[in-house]
C-alpha cells in the first residue's frame, strides 16, 4: 500500500475488496486504517483509489518480467519470496479458504530459491490468473481442484514436528 502520495513506494499491507452492487464496481477498503477523518489524504479508507495498492499478482508479474518500477517494502528475506506468500493467500482467499499469513504450501518449505524454472512458470501462470480473477475464475477453480501442491499447507510449528518425527507424517 502506498501510504504517501508519490505512488512509487509500497509497504506490505492487507486490504479488502467488496462488490458494491449499487455502483456495479469493486471497492478497495483498508479496515486497519486510521485515516478516515484525515482530509489531507483526499480519499476515504473505505473507498481507496486503485493506485494506492499493488496486488501480489501485479507485483509478482512486474518483478519476474523486470517491469515493476515501484519500491516494495516486504517483510521477508526477499521480495519475491514475500510476493509468493501473498499469491497463495490471495489464491486461497478466492477459494473461500482464507489462510493465516504463516501458512504456505508445503512444497515451498525449502524456500523459493529451491524452485525449478518450471515451478516458477507455474507461479507466473497463477499470478496471471489472479491478476484478473473475475475473468479467470473458472481456471483458478480448476487449479484449486487439480493442483494439490497449491493447497497442502504447512507452517513453522508443523515443520518442527516434521523435523522431529520425520517427513512421512507430512502427507497424512
Amino acid at each position: 500500500m502506498d501510504f504517501g502520495d508519490e505512488g512509487d513506494s509500497y509497504m506490505e499491507h492487507w486490504v479488502n475488496e467488496y462488490w458494491n452492487f449499487n455502483e456495479n464496481r469493486w471497492v478497495l477498503v483498508d479496515v486497519d486504517g486510521y485515516y478516515e477523518y484525515e482530509h489531507r489524504f483526499g480519499y476515504s479508507q473505505f473507498d481507496l483509489p486503485r493506485r494506492k495498492f499493488v496486488t501480489a499478482s501485479e507485483a509478482w508479474i512486474g518483478m519476474r518480467q523486470n517491469t515493476l518500477n515501484k519500491k516494495l517494502d516486504v517483510f521477508t528475506p526477499t521480495a519475491l519470496e514475500g510476493l509468493c506468500d501473498y499469491l497463495f493467500m490471495d489464491f486461497h482467499a478466492l477459494m473461500n479458504n482464507e489462510i493465516f499469513y504463516s501458512y504456505q504450501p508445503l512444497y515451498l518449505r525449502g524456500g523459493i530459491h529451491t524452485l525449478s524454472e518450471r515451478e516458477l512458470y507455474e507461479l507466473d501462470h497463477l499470478a496471471e490468473l489472479l491478476s484478473e480473477p473475475d475473468k479467470n475464475m473458472e481456471q483458478i477453480e480448476h487449479l484449486w481442484t487439480t493442483n494439490e501442491k497449491f493447497s497442502v499447507l504447512t507452517n513453522n510449528t508443523q515443520n518442527i514436528y516434521y523435523d522431529i518425527f520425520g517427513s512421512h507424517y507430512a502427507r497424512k
